[in-house]
């Protein structure tokens, strides 16, 4: 079950903790922070109350505030409404060049395809689009369950994002040709979510994603061999229309995942890398290829995750390094570079922002990490 505002409320209780902290002072690696003093508010991620505010975000459901709030939140430069409706804006003339992309289907002129019903999807498969100019959002309303994707199969573009949340899918069987995803903005993530979801790799030919990549509270998906197989940066720039995305890949709250290989081809992250609420996840070896992450590090509350050896090739963030309640993990040899950026002295950390590292296995914390080294 996804957790209910986990994106805003995701370090709750951090600043009430009693037990020891190992937090990175920027001044001395070797001296926590006293227990209290951990600033929730410094790293929790906000939308711009403008938005907040707005008639559009107040009639977004909550799967869907978390999806945008992804896209929208920056700790030190979160958009405003104003500026939102200067991108929508141009988003709008942009698929209005290309309207007939699906004629007759939709008649909202931001050229969206909303399905909340079994109905709605055999309806809009009957037209036989190829591709459609704004987002895509299947999201079951429970009257007639979605549980069958194969009338979309000829569907190859998405202008803006895609977001699929119906608890009756097992697979995305009819999703094989979707080969791009938000090239005309003004968002462009891709959320799955689906609590029987068992498999996703009809994204196998998906190469084309201009915003976040969330996988969300997918409680029977085990792994993820093909779906992004072919996506190897999660960036900007592969469109002219201003994006709003900070670029992140999410997996979140997939008790059984075990298997990411689908993301071994993955070299660049530009925003960040989100691990969280995953039970069964062991560790980190389907990201060997990943060279680099522009902003943040979040590795929360993965119970089985043994080692983050592979992260060794990140040696510098612009943001905050978030390592905690990863009870098995013992061995952080590829979090050094990002708690030690001078060696020998260790006085300064590869992290721009707050590095915060607790309550994990016996072999991780800040001390232990410079005391051991880099992996060998």
């Amino acid at each position: 079950m996804l957790r209910n505002g986990f994106l805003f409320l995701l370090l709750c209780g951090l600043v009430a903790c009693q037990q020891e902290q190992d937090i990175l002072d920027l001044s001395s690696v070797t001296a926590p922070a006293p227990a209290g003093q951990f600033d929730r508010a410094a790293v929790q991620s906000e939308v711009h109350t403008s938005i907040v505010n707005s008639d559009w975000w107040q009639n977004l459901s909550p799967v869907r505030q978390e999806l945008y709030g992804i896209e929208l939140s920056r700790i030190d430069d979160a958009i405003t409404w104003s500026e939102l409706e200067i991108r929508f804006a141009s988003a709008k003339a942009s698929t209005a060049m290309r309207a007939a992309a699906c004629p007759g289907y939709p008649a909202n002129p931001a050229g969206d395809v909303i399905l909340n019903t079994q109905a709605d999807v055999n309806a809009f498969g009957a037209l036989k689009c190829k591709e459609i100019v704004g987002e895509l959002l299947i999201e079951d309303l429970g009257t007639d369950p979605i549980c069958d994707l194969t009338p979309l199969k000829g569907l190859k573009k998405i202008g803006s994002s895609l977001t699929i949340d119906a608890g009756c899918l097992t697979s995305l069987a009819g999703l094989e040709k979707l080969k791009s995803v938000g090239e005309l903005g003004p968002f462009g993530f891709v959320g799955i979510l689906g609590a029987n979801l068992v498999d996703i790799e009809a994204l196998a030919k998906l190469s084309t994603v201009t915003g976040s990549i969330n996988i969300i509270a997918c409680d029977q998906l085990t792994s993820v061999t093909c779906a992004f197989s072919q996506v190897t940066t999660i960036e900007s720039g592969k469109t002219a229309v201003p994006l709003t995305s900070i670029f992140v890949l999410n997996i979140s709250d997939n008790p059984v995942l075990t298997d990411l290989s689908a993301f071994s081809n993955l070299t660049h992250i530009e925003g960040g890398l989100r691990i969280l609420f995953n039970g069964a996840l062991a560790d980190l070896d389907d990201f060997s290829g990943l060279n680099t992450i522009g902003d943040r590090i979040w590795l929360i509350e993965n119970t089985s995750l043994q080692h983050v050896n592979e992260l060794s090739n990140i040696t510098a963030l612009a943001g905050d390094l978030l390592v905690y309640d990863n009870p098995a993990l013992t061995q952080c040899c590829g979090l050094y570079n990002l708690v030690c950026s001078n060696p020998p002295g260790c006085t300064s950390p590869g992290a721009a922002g707050i590095v915060f590292i607790d309550n994990n296995g016996a072999g991780c914390t800040v001390t232990d990490i410079i005391t051991n080294g880099a992996c060998p």
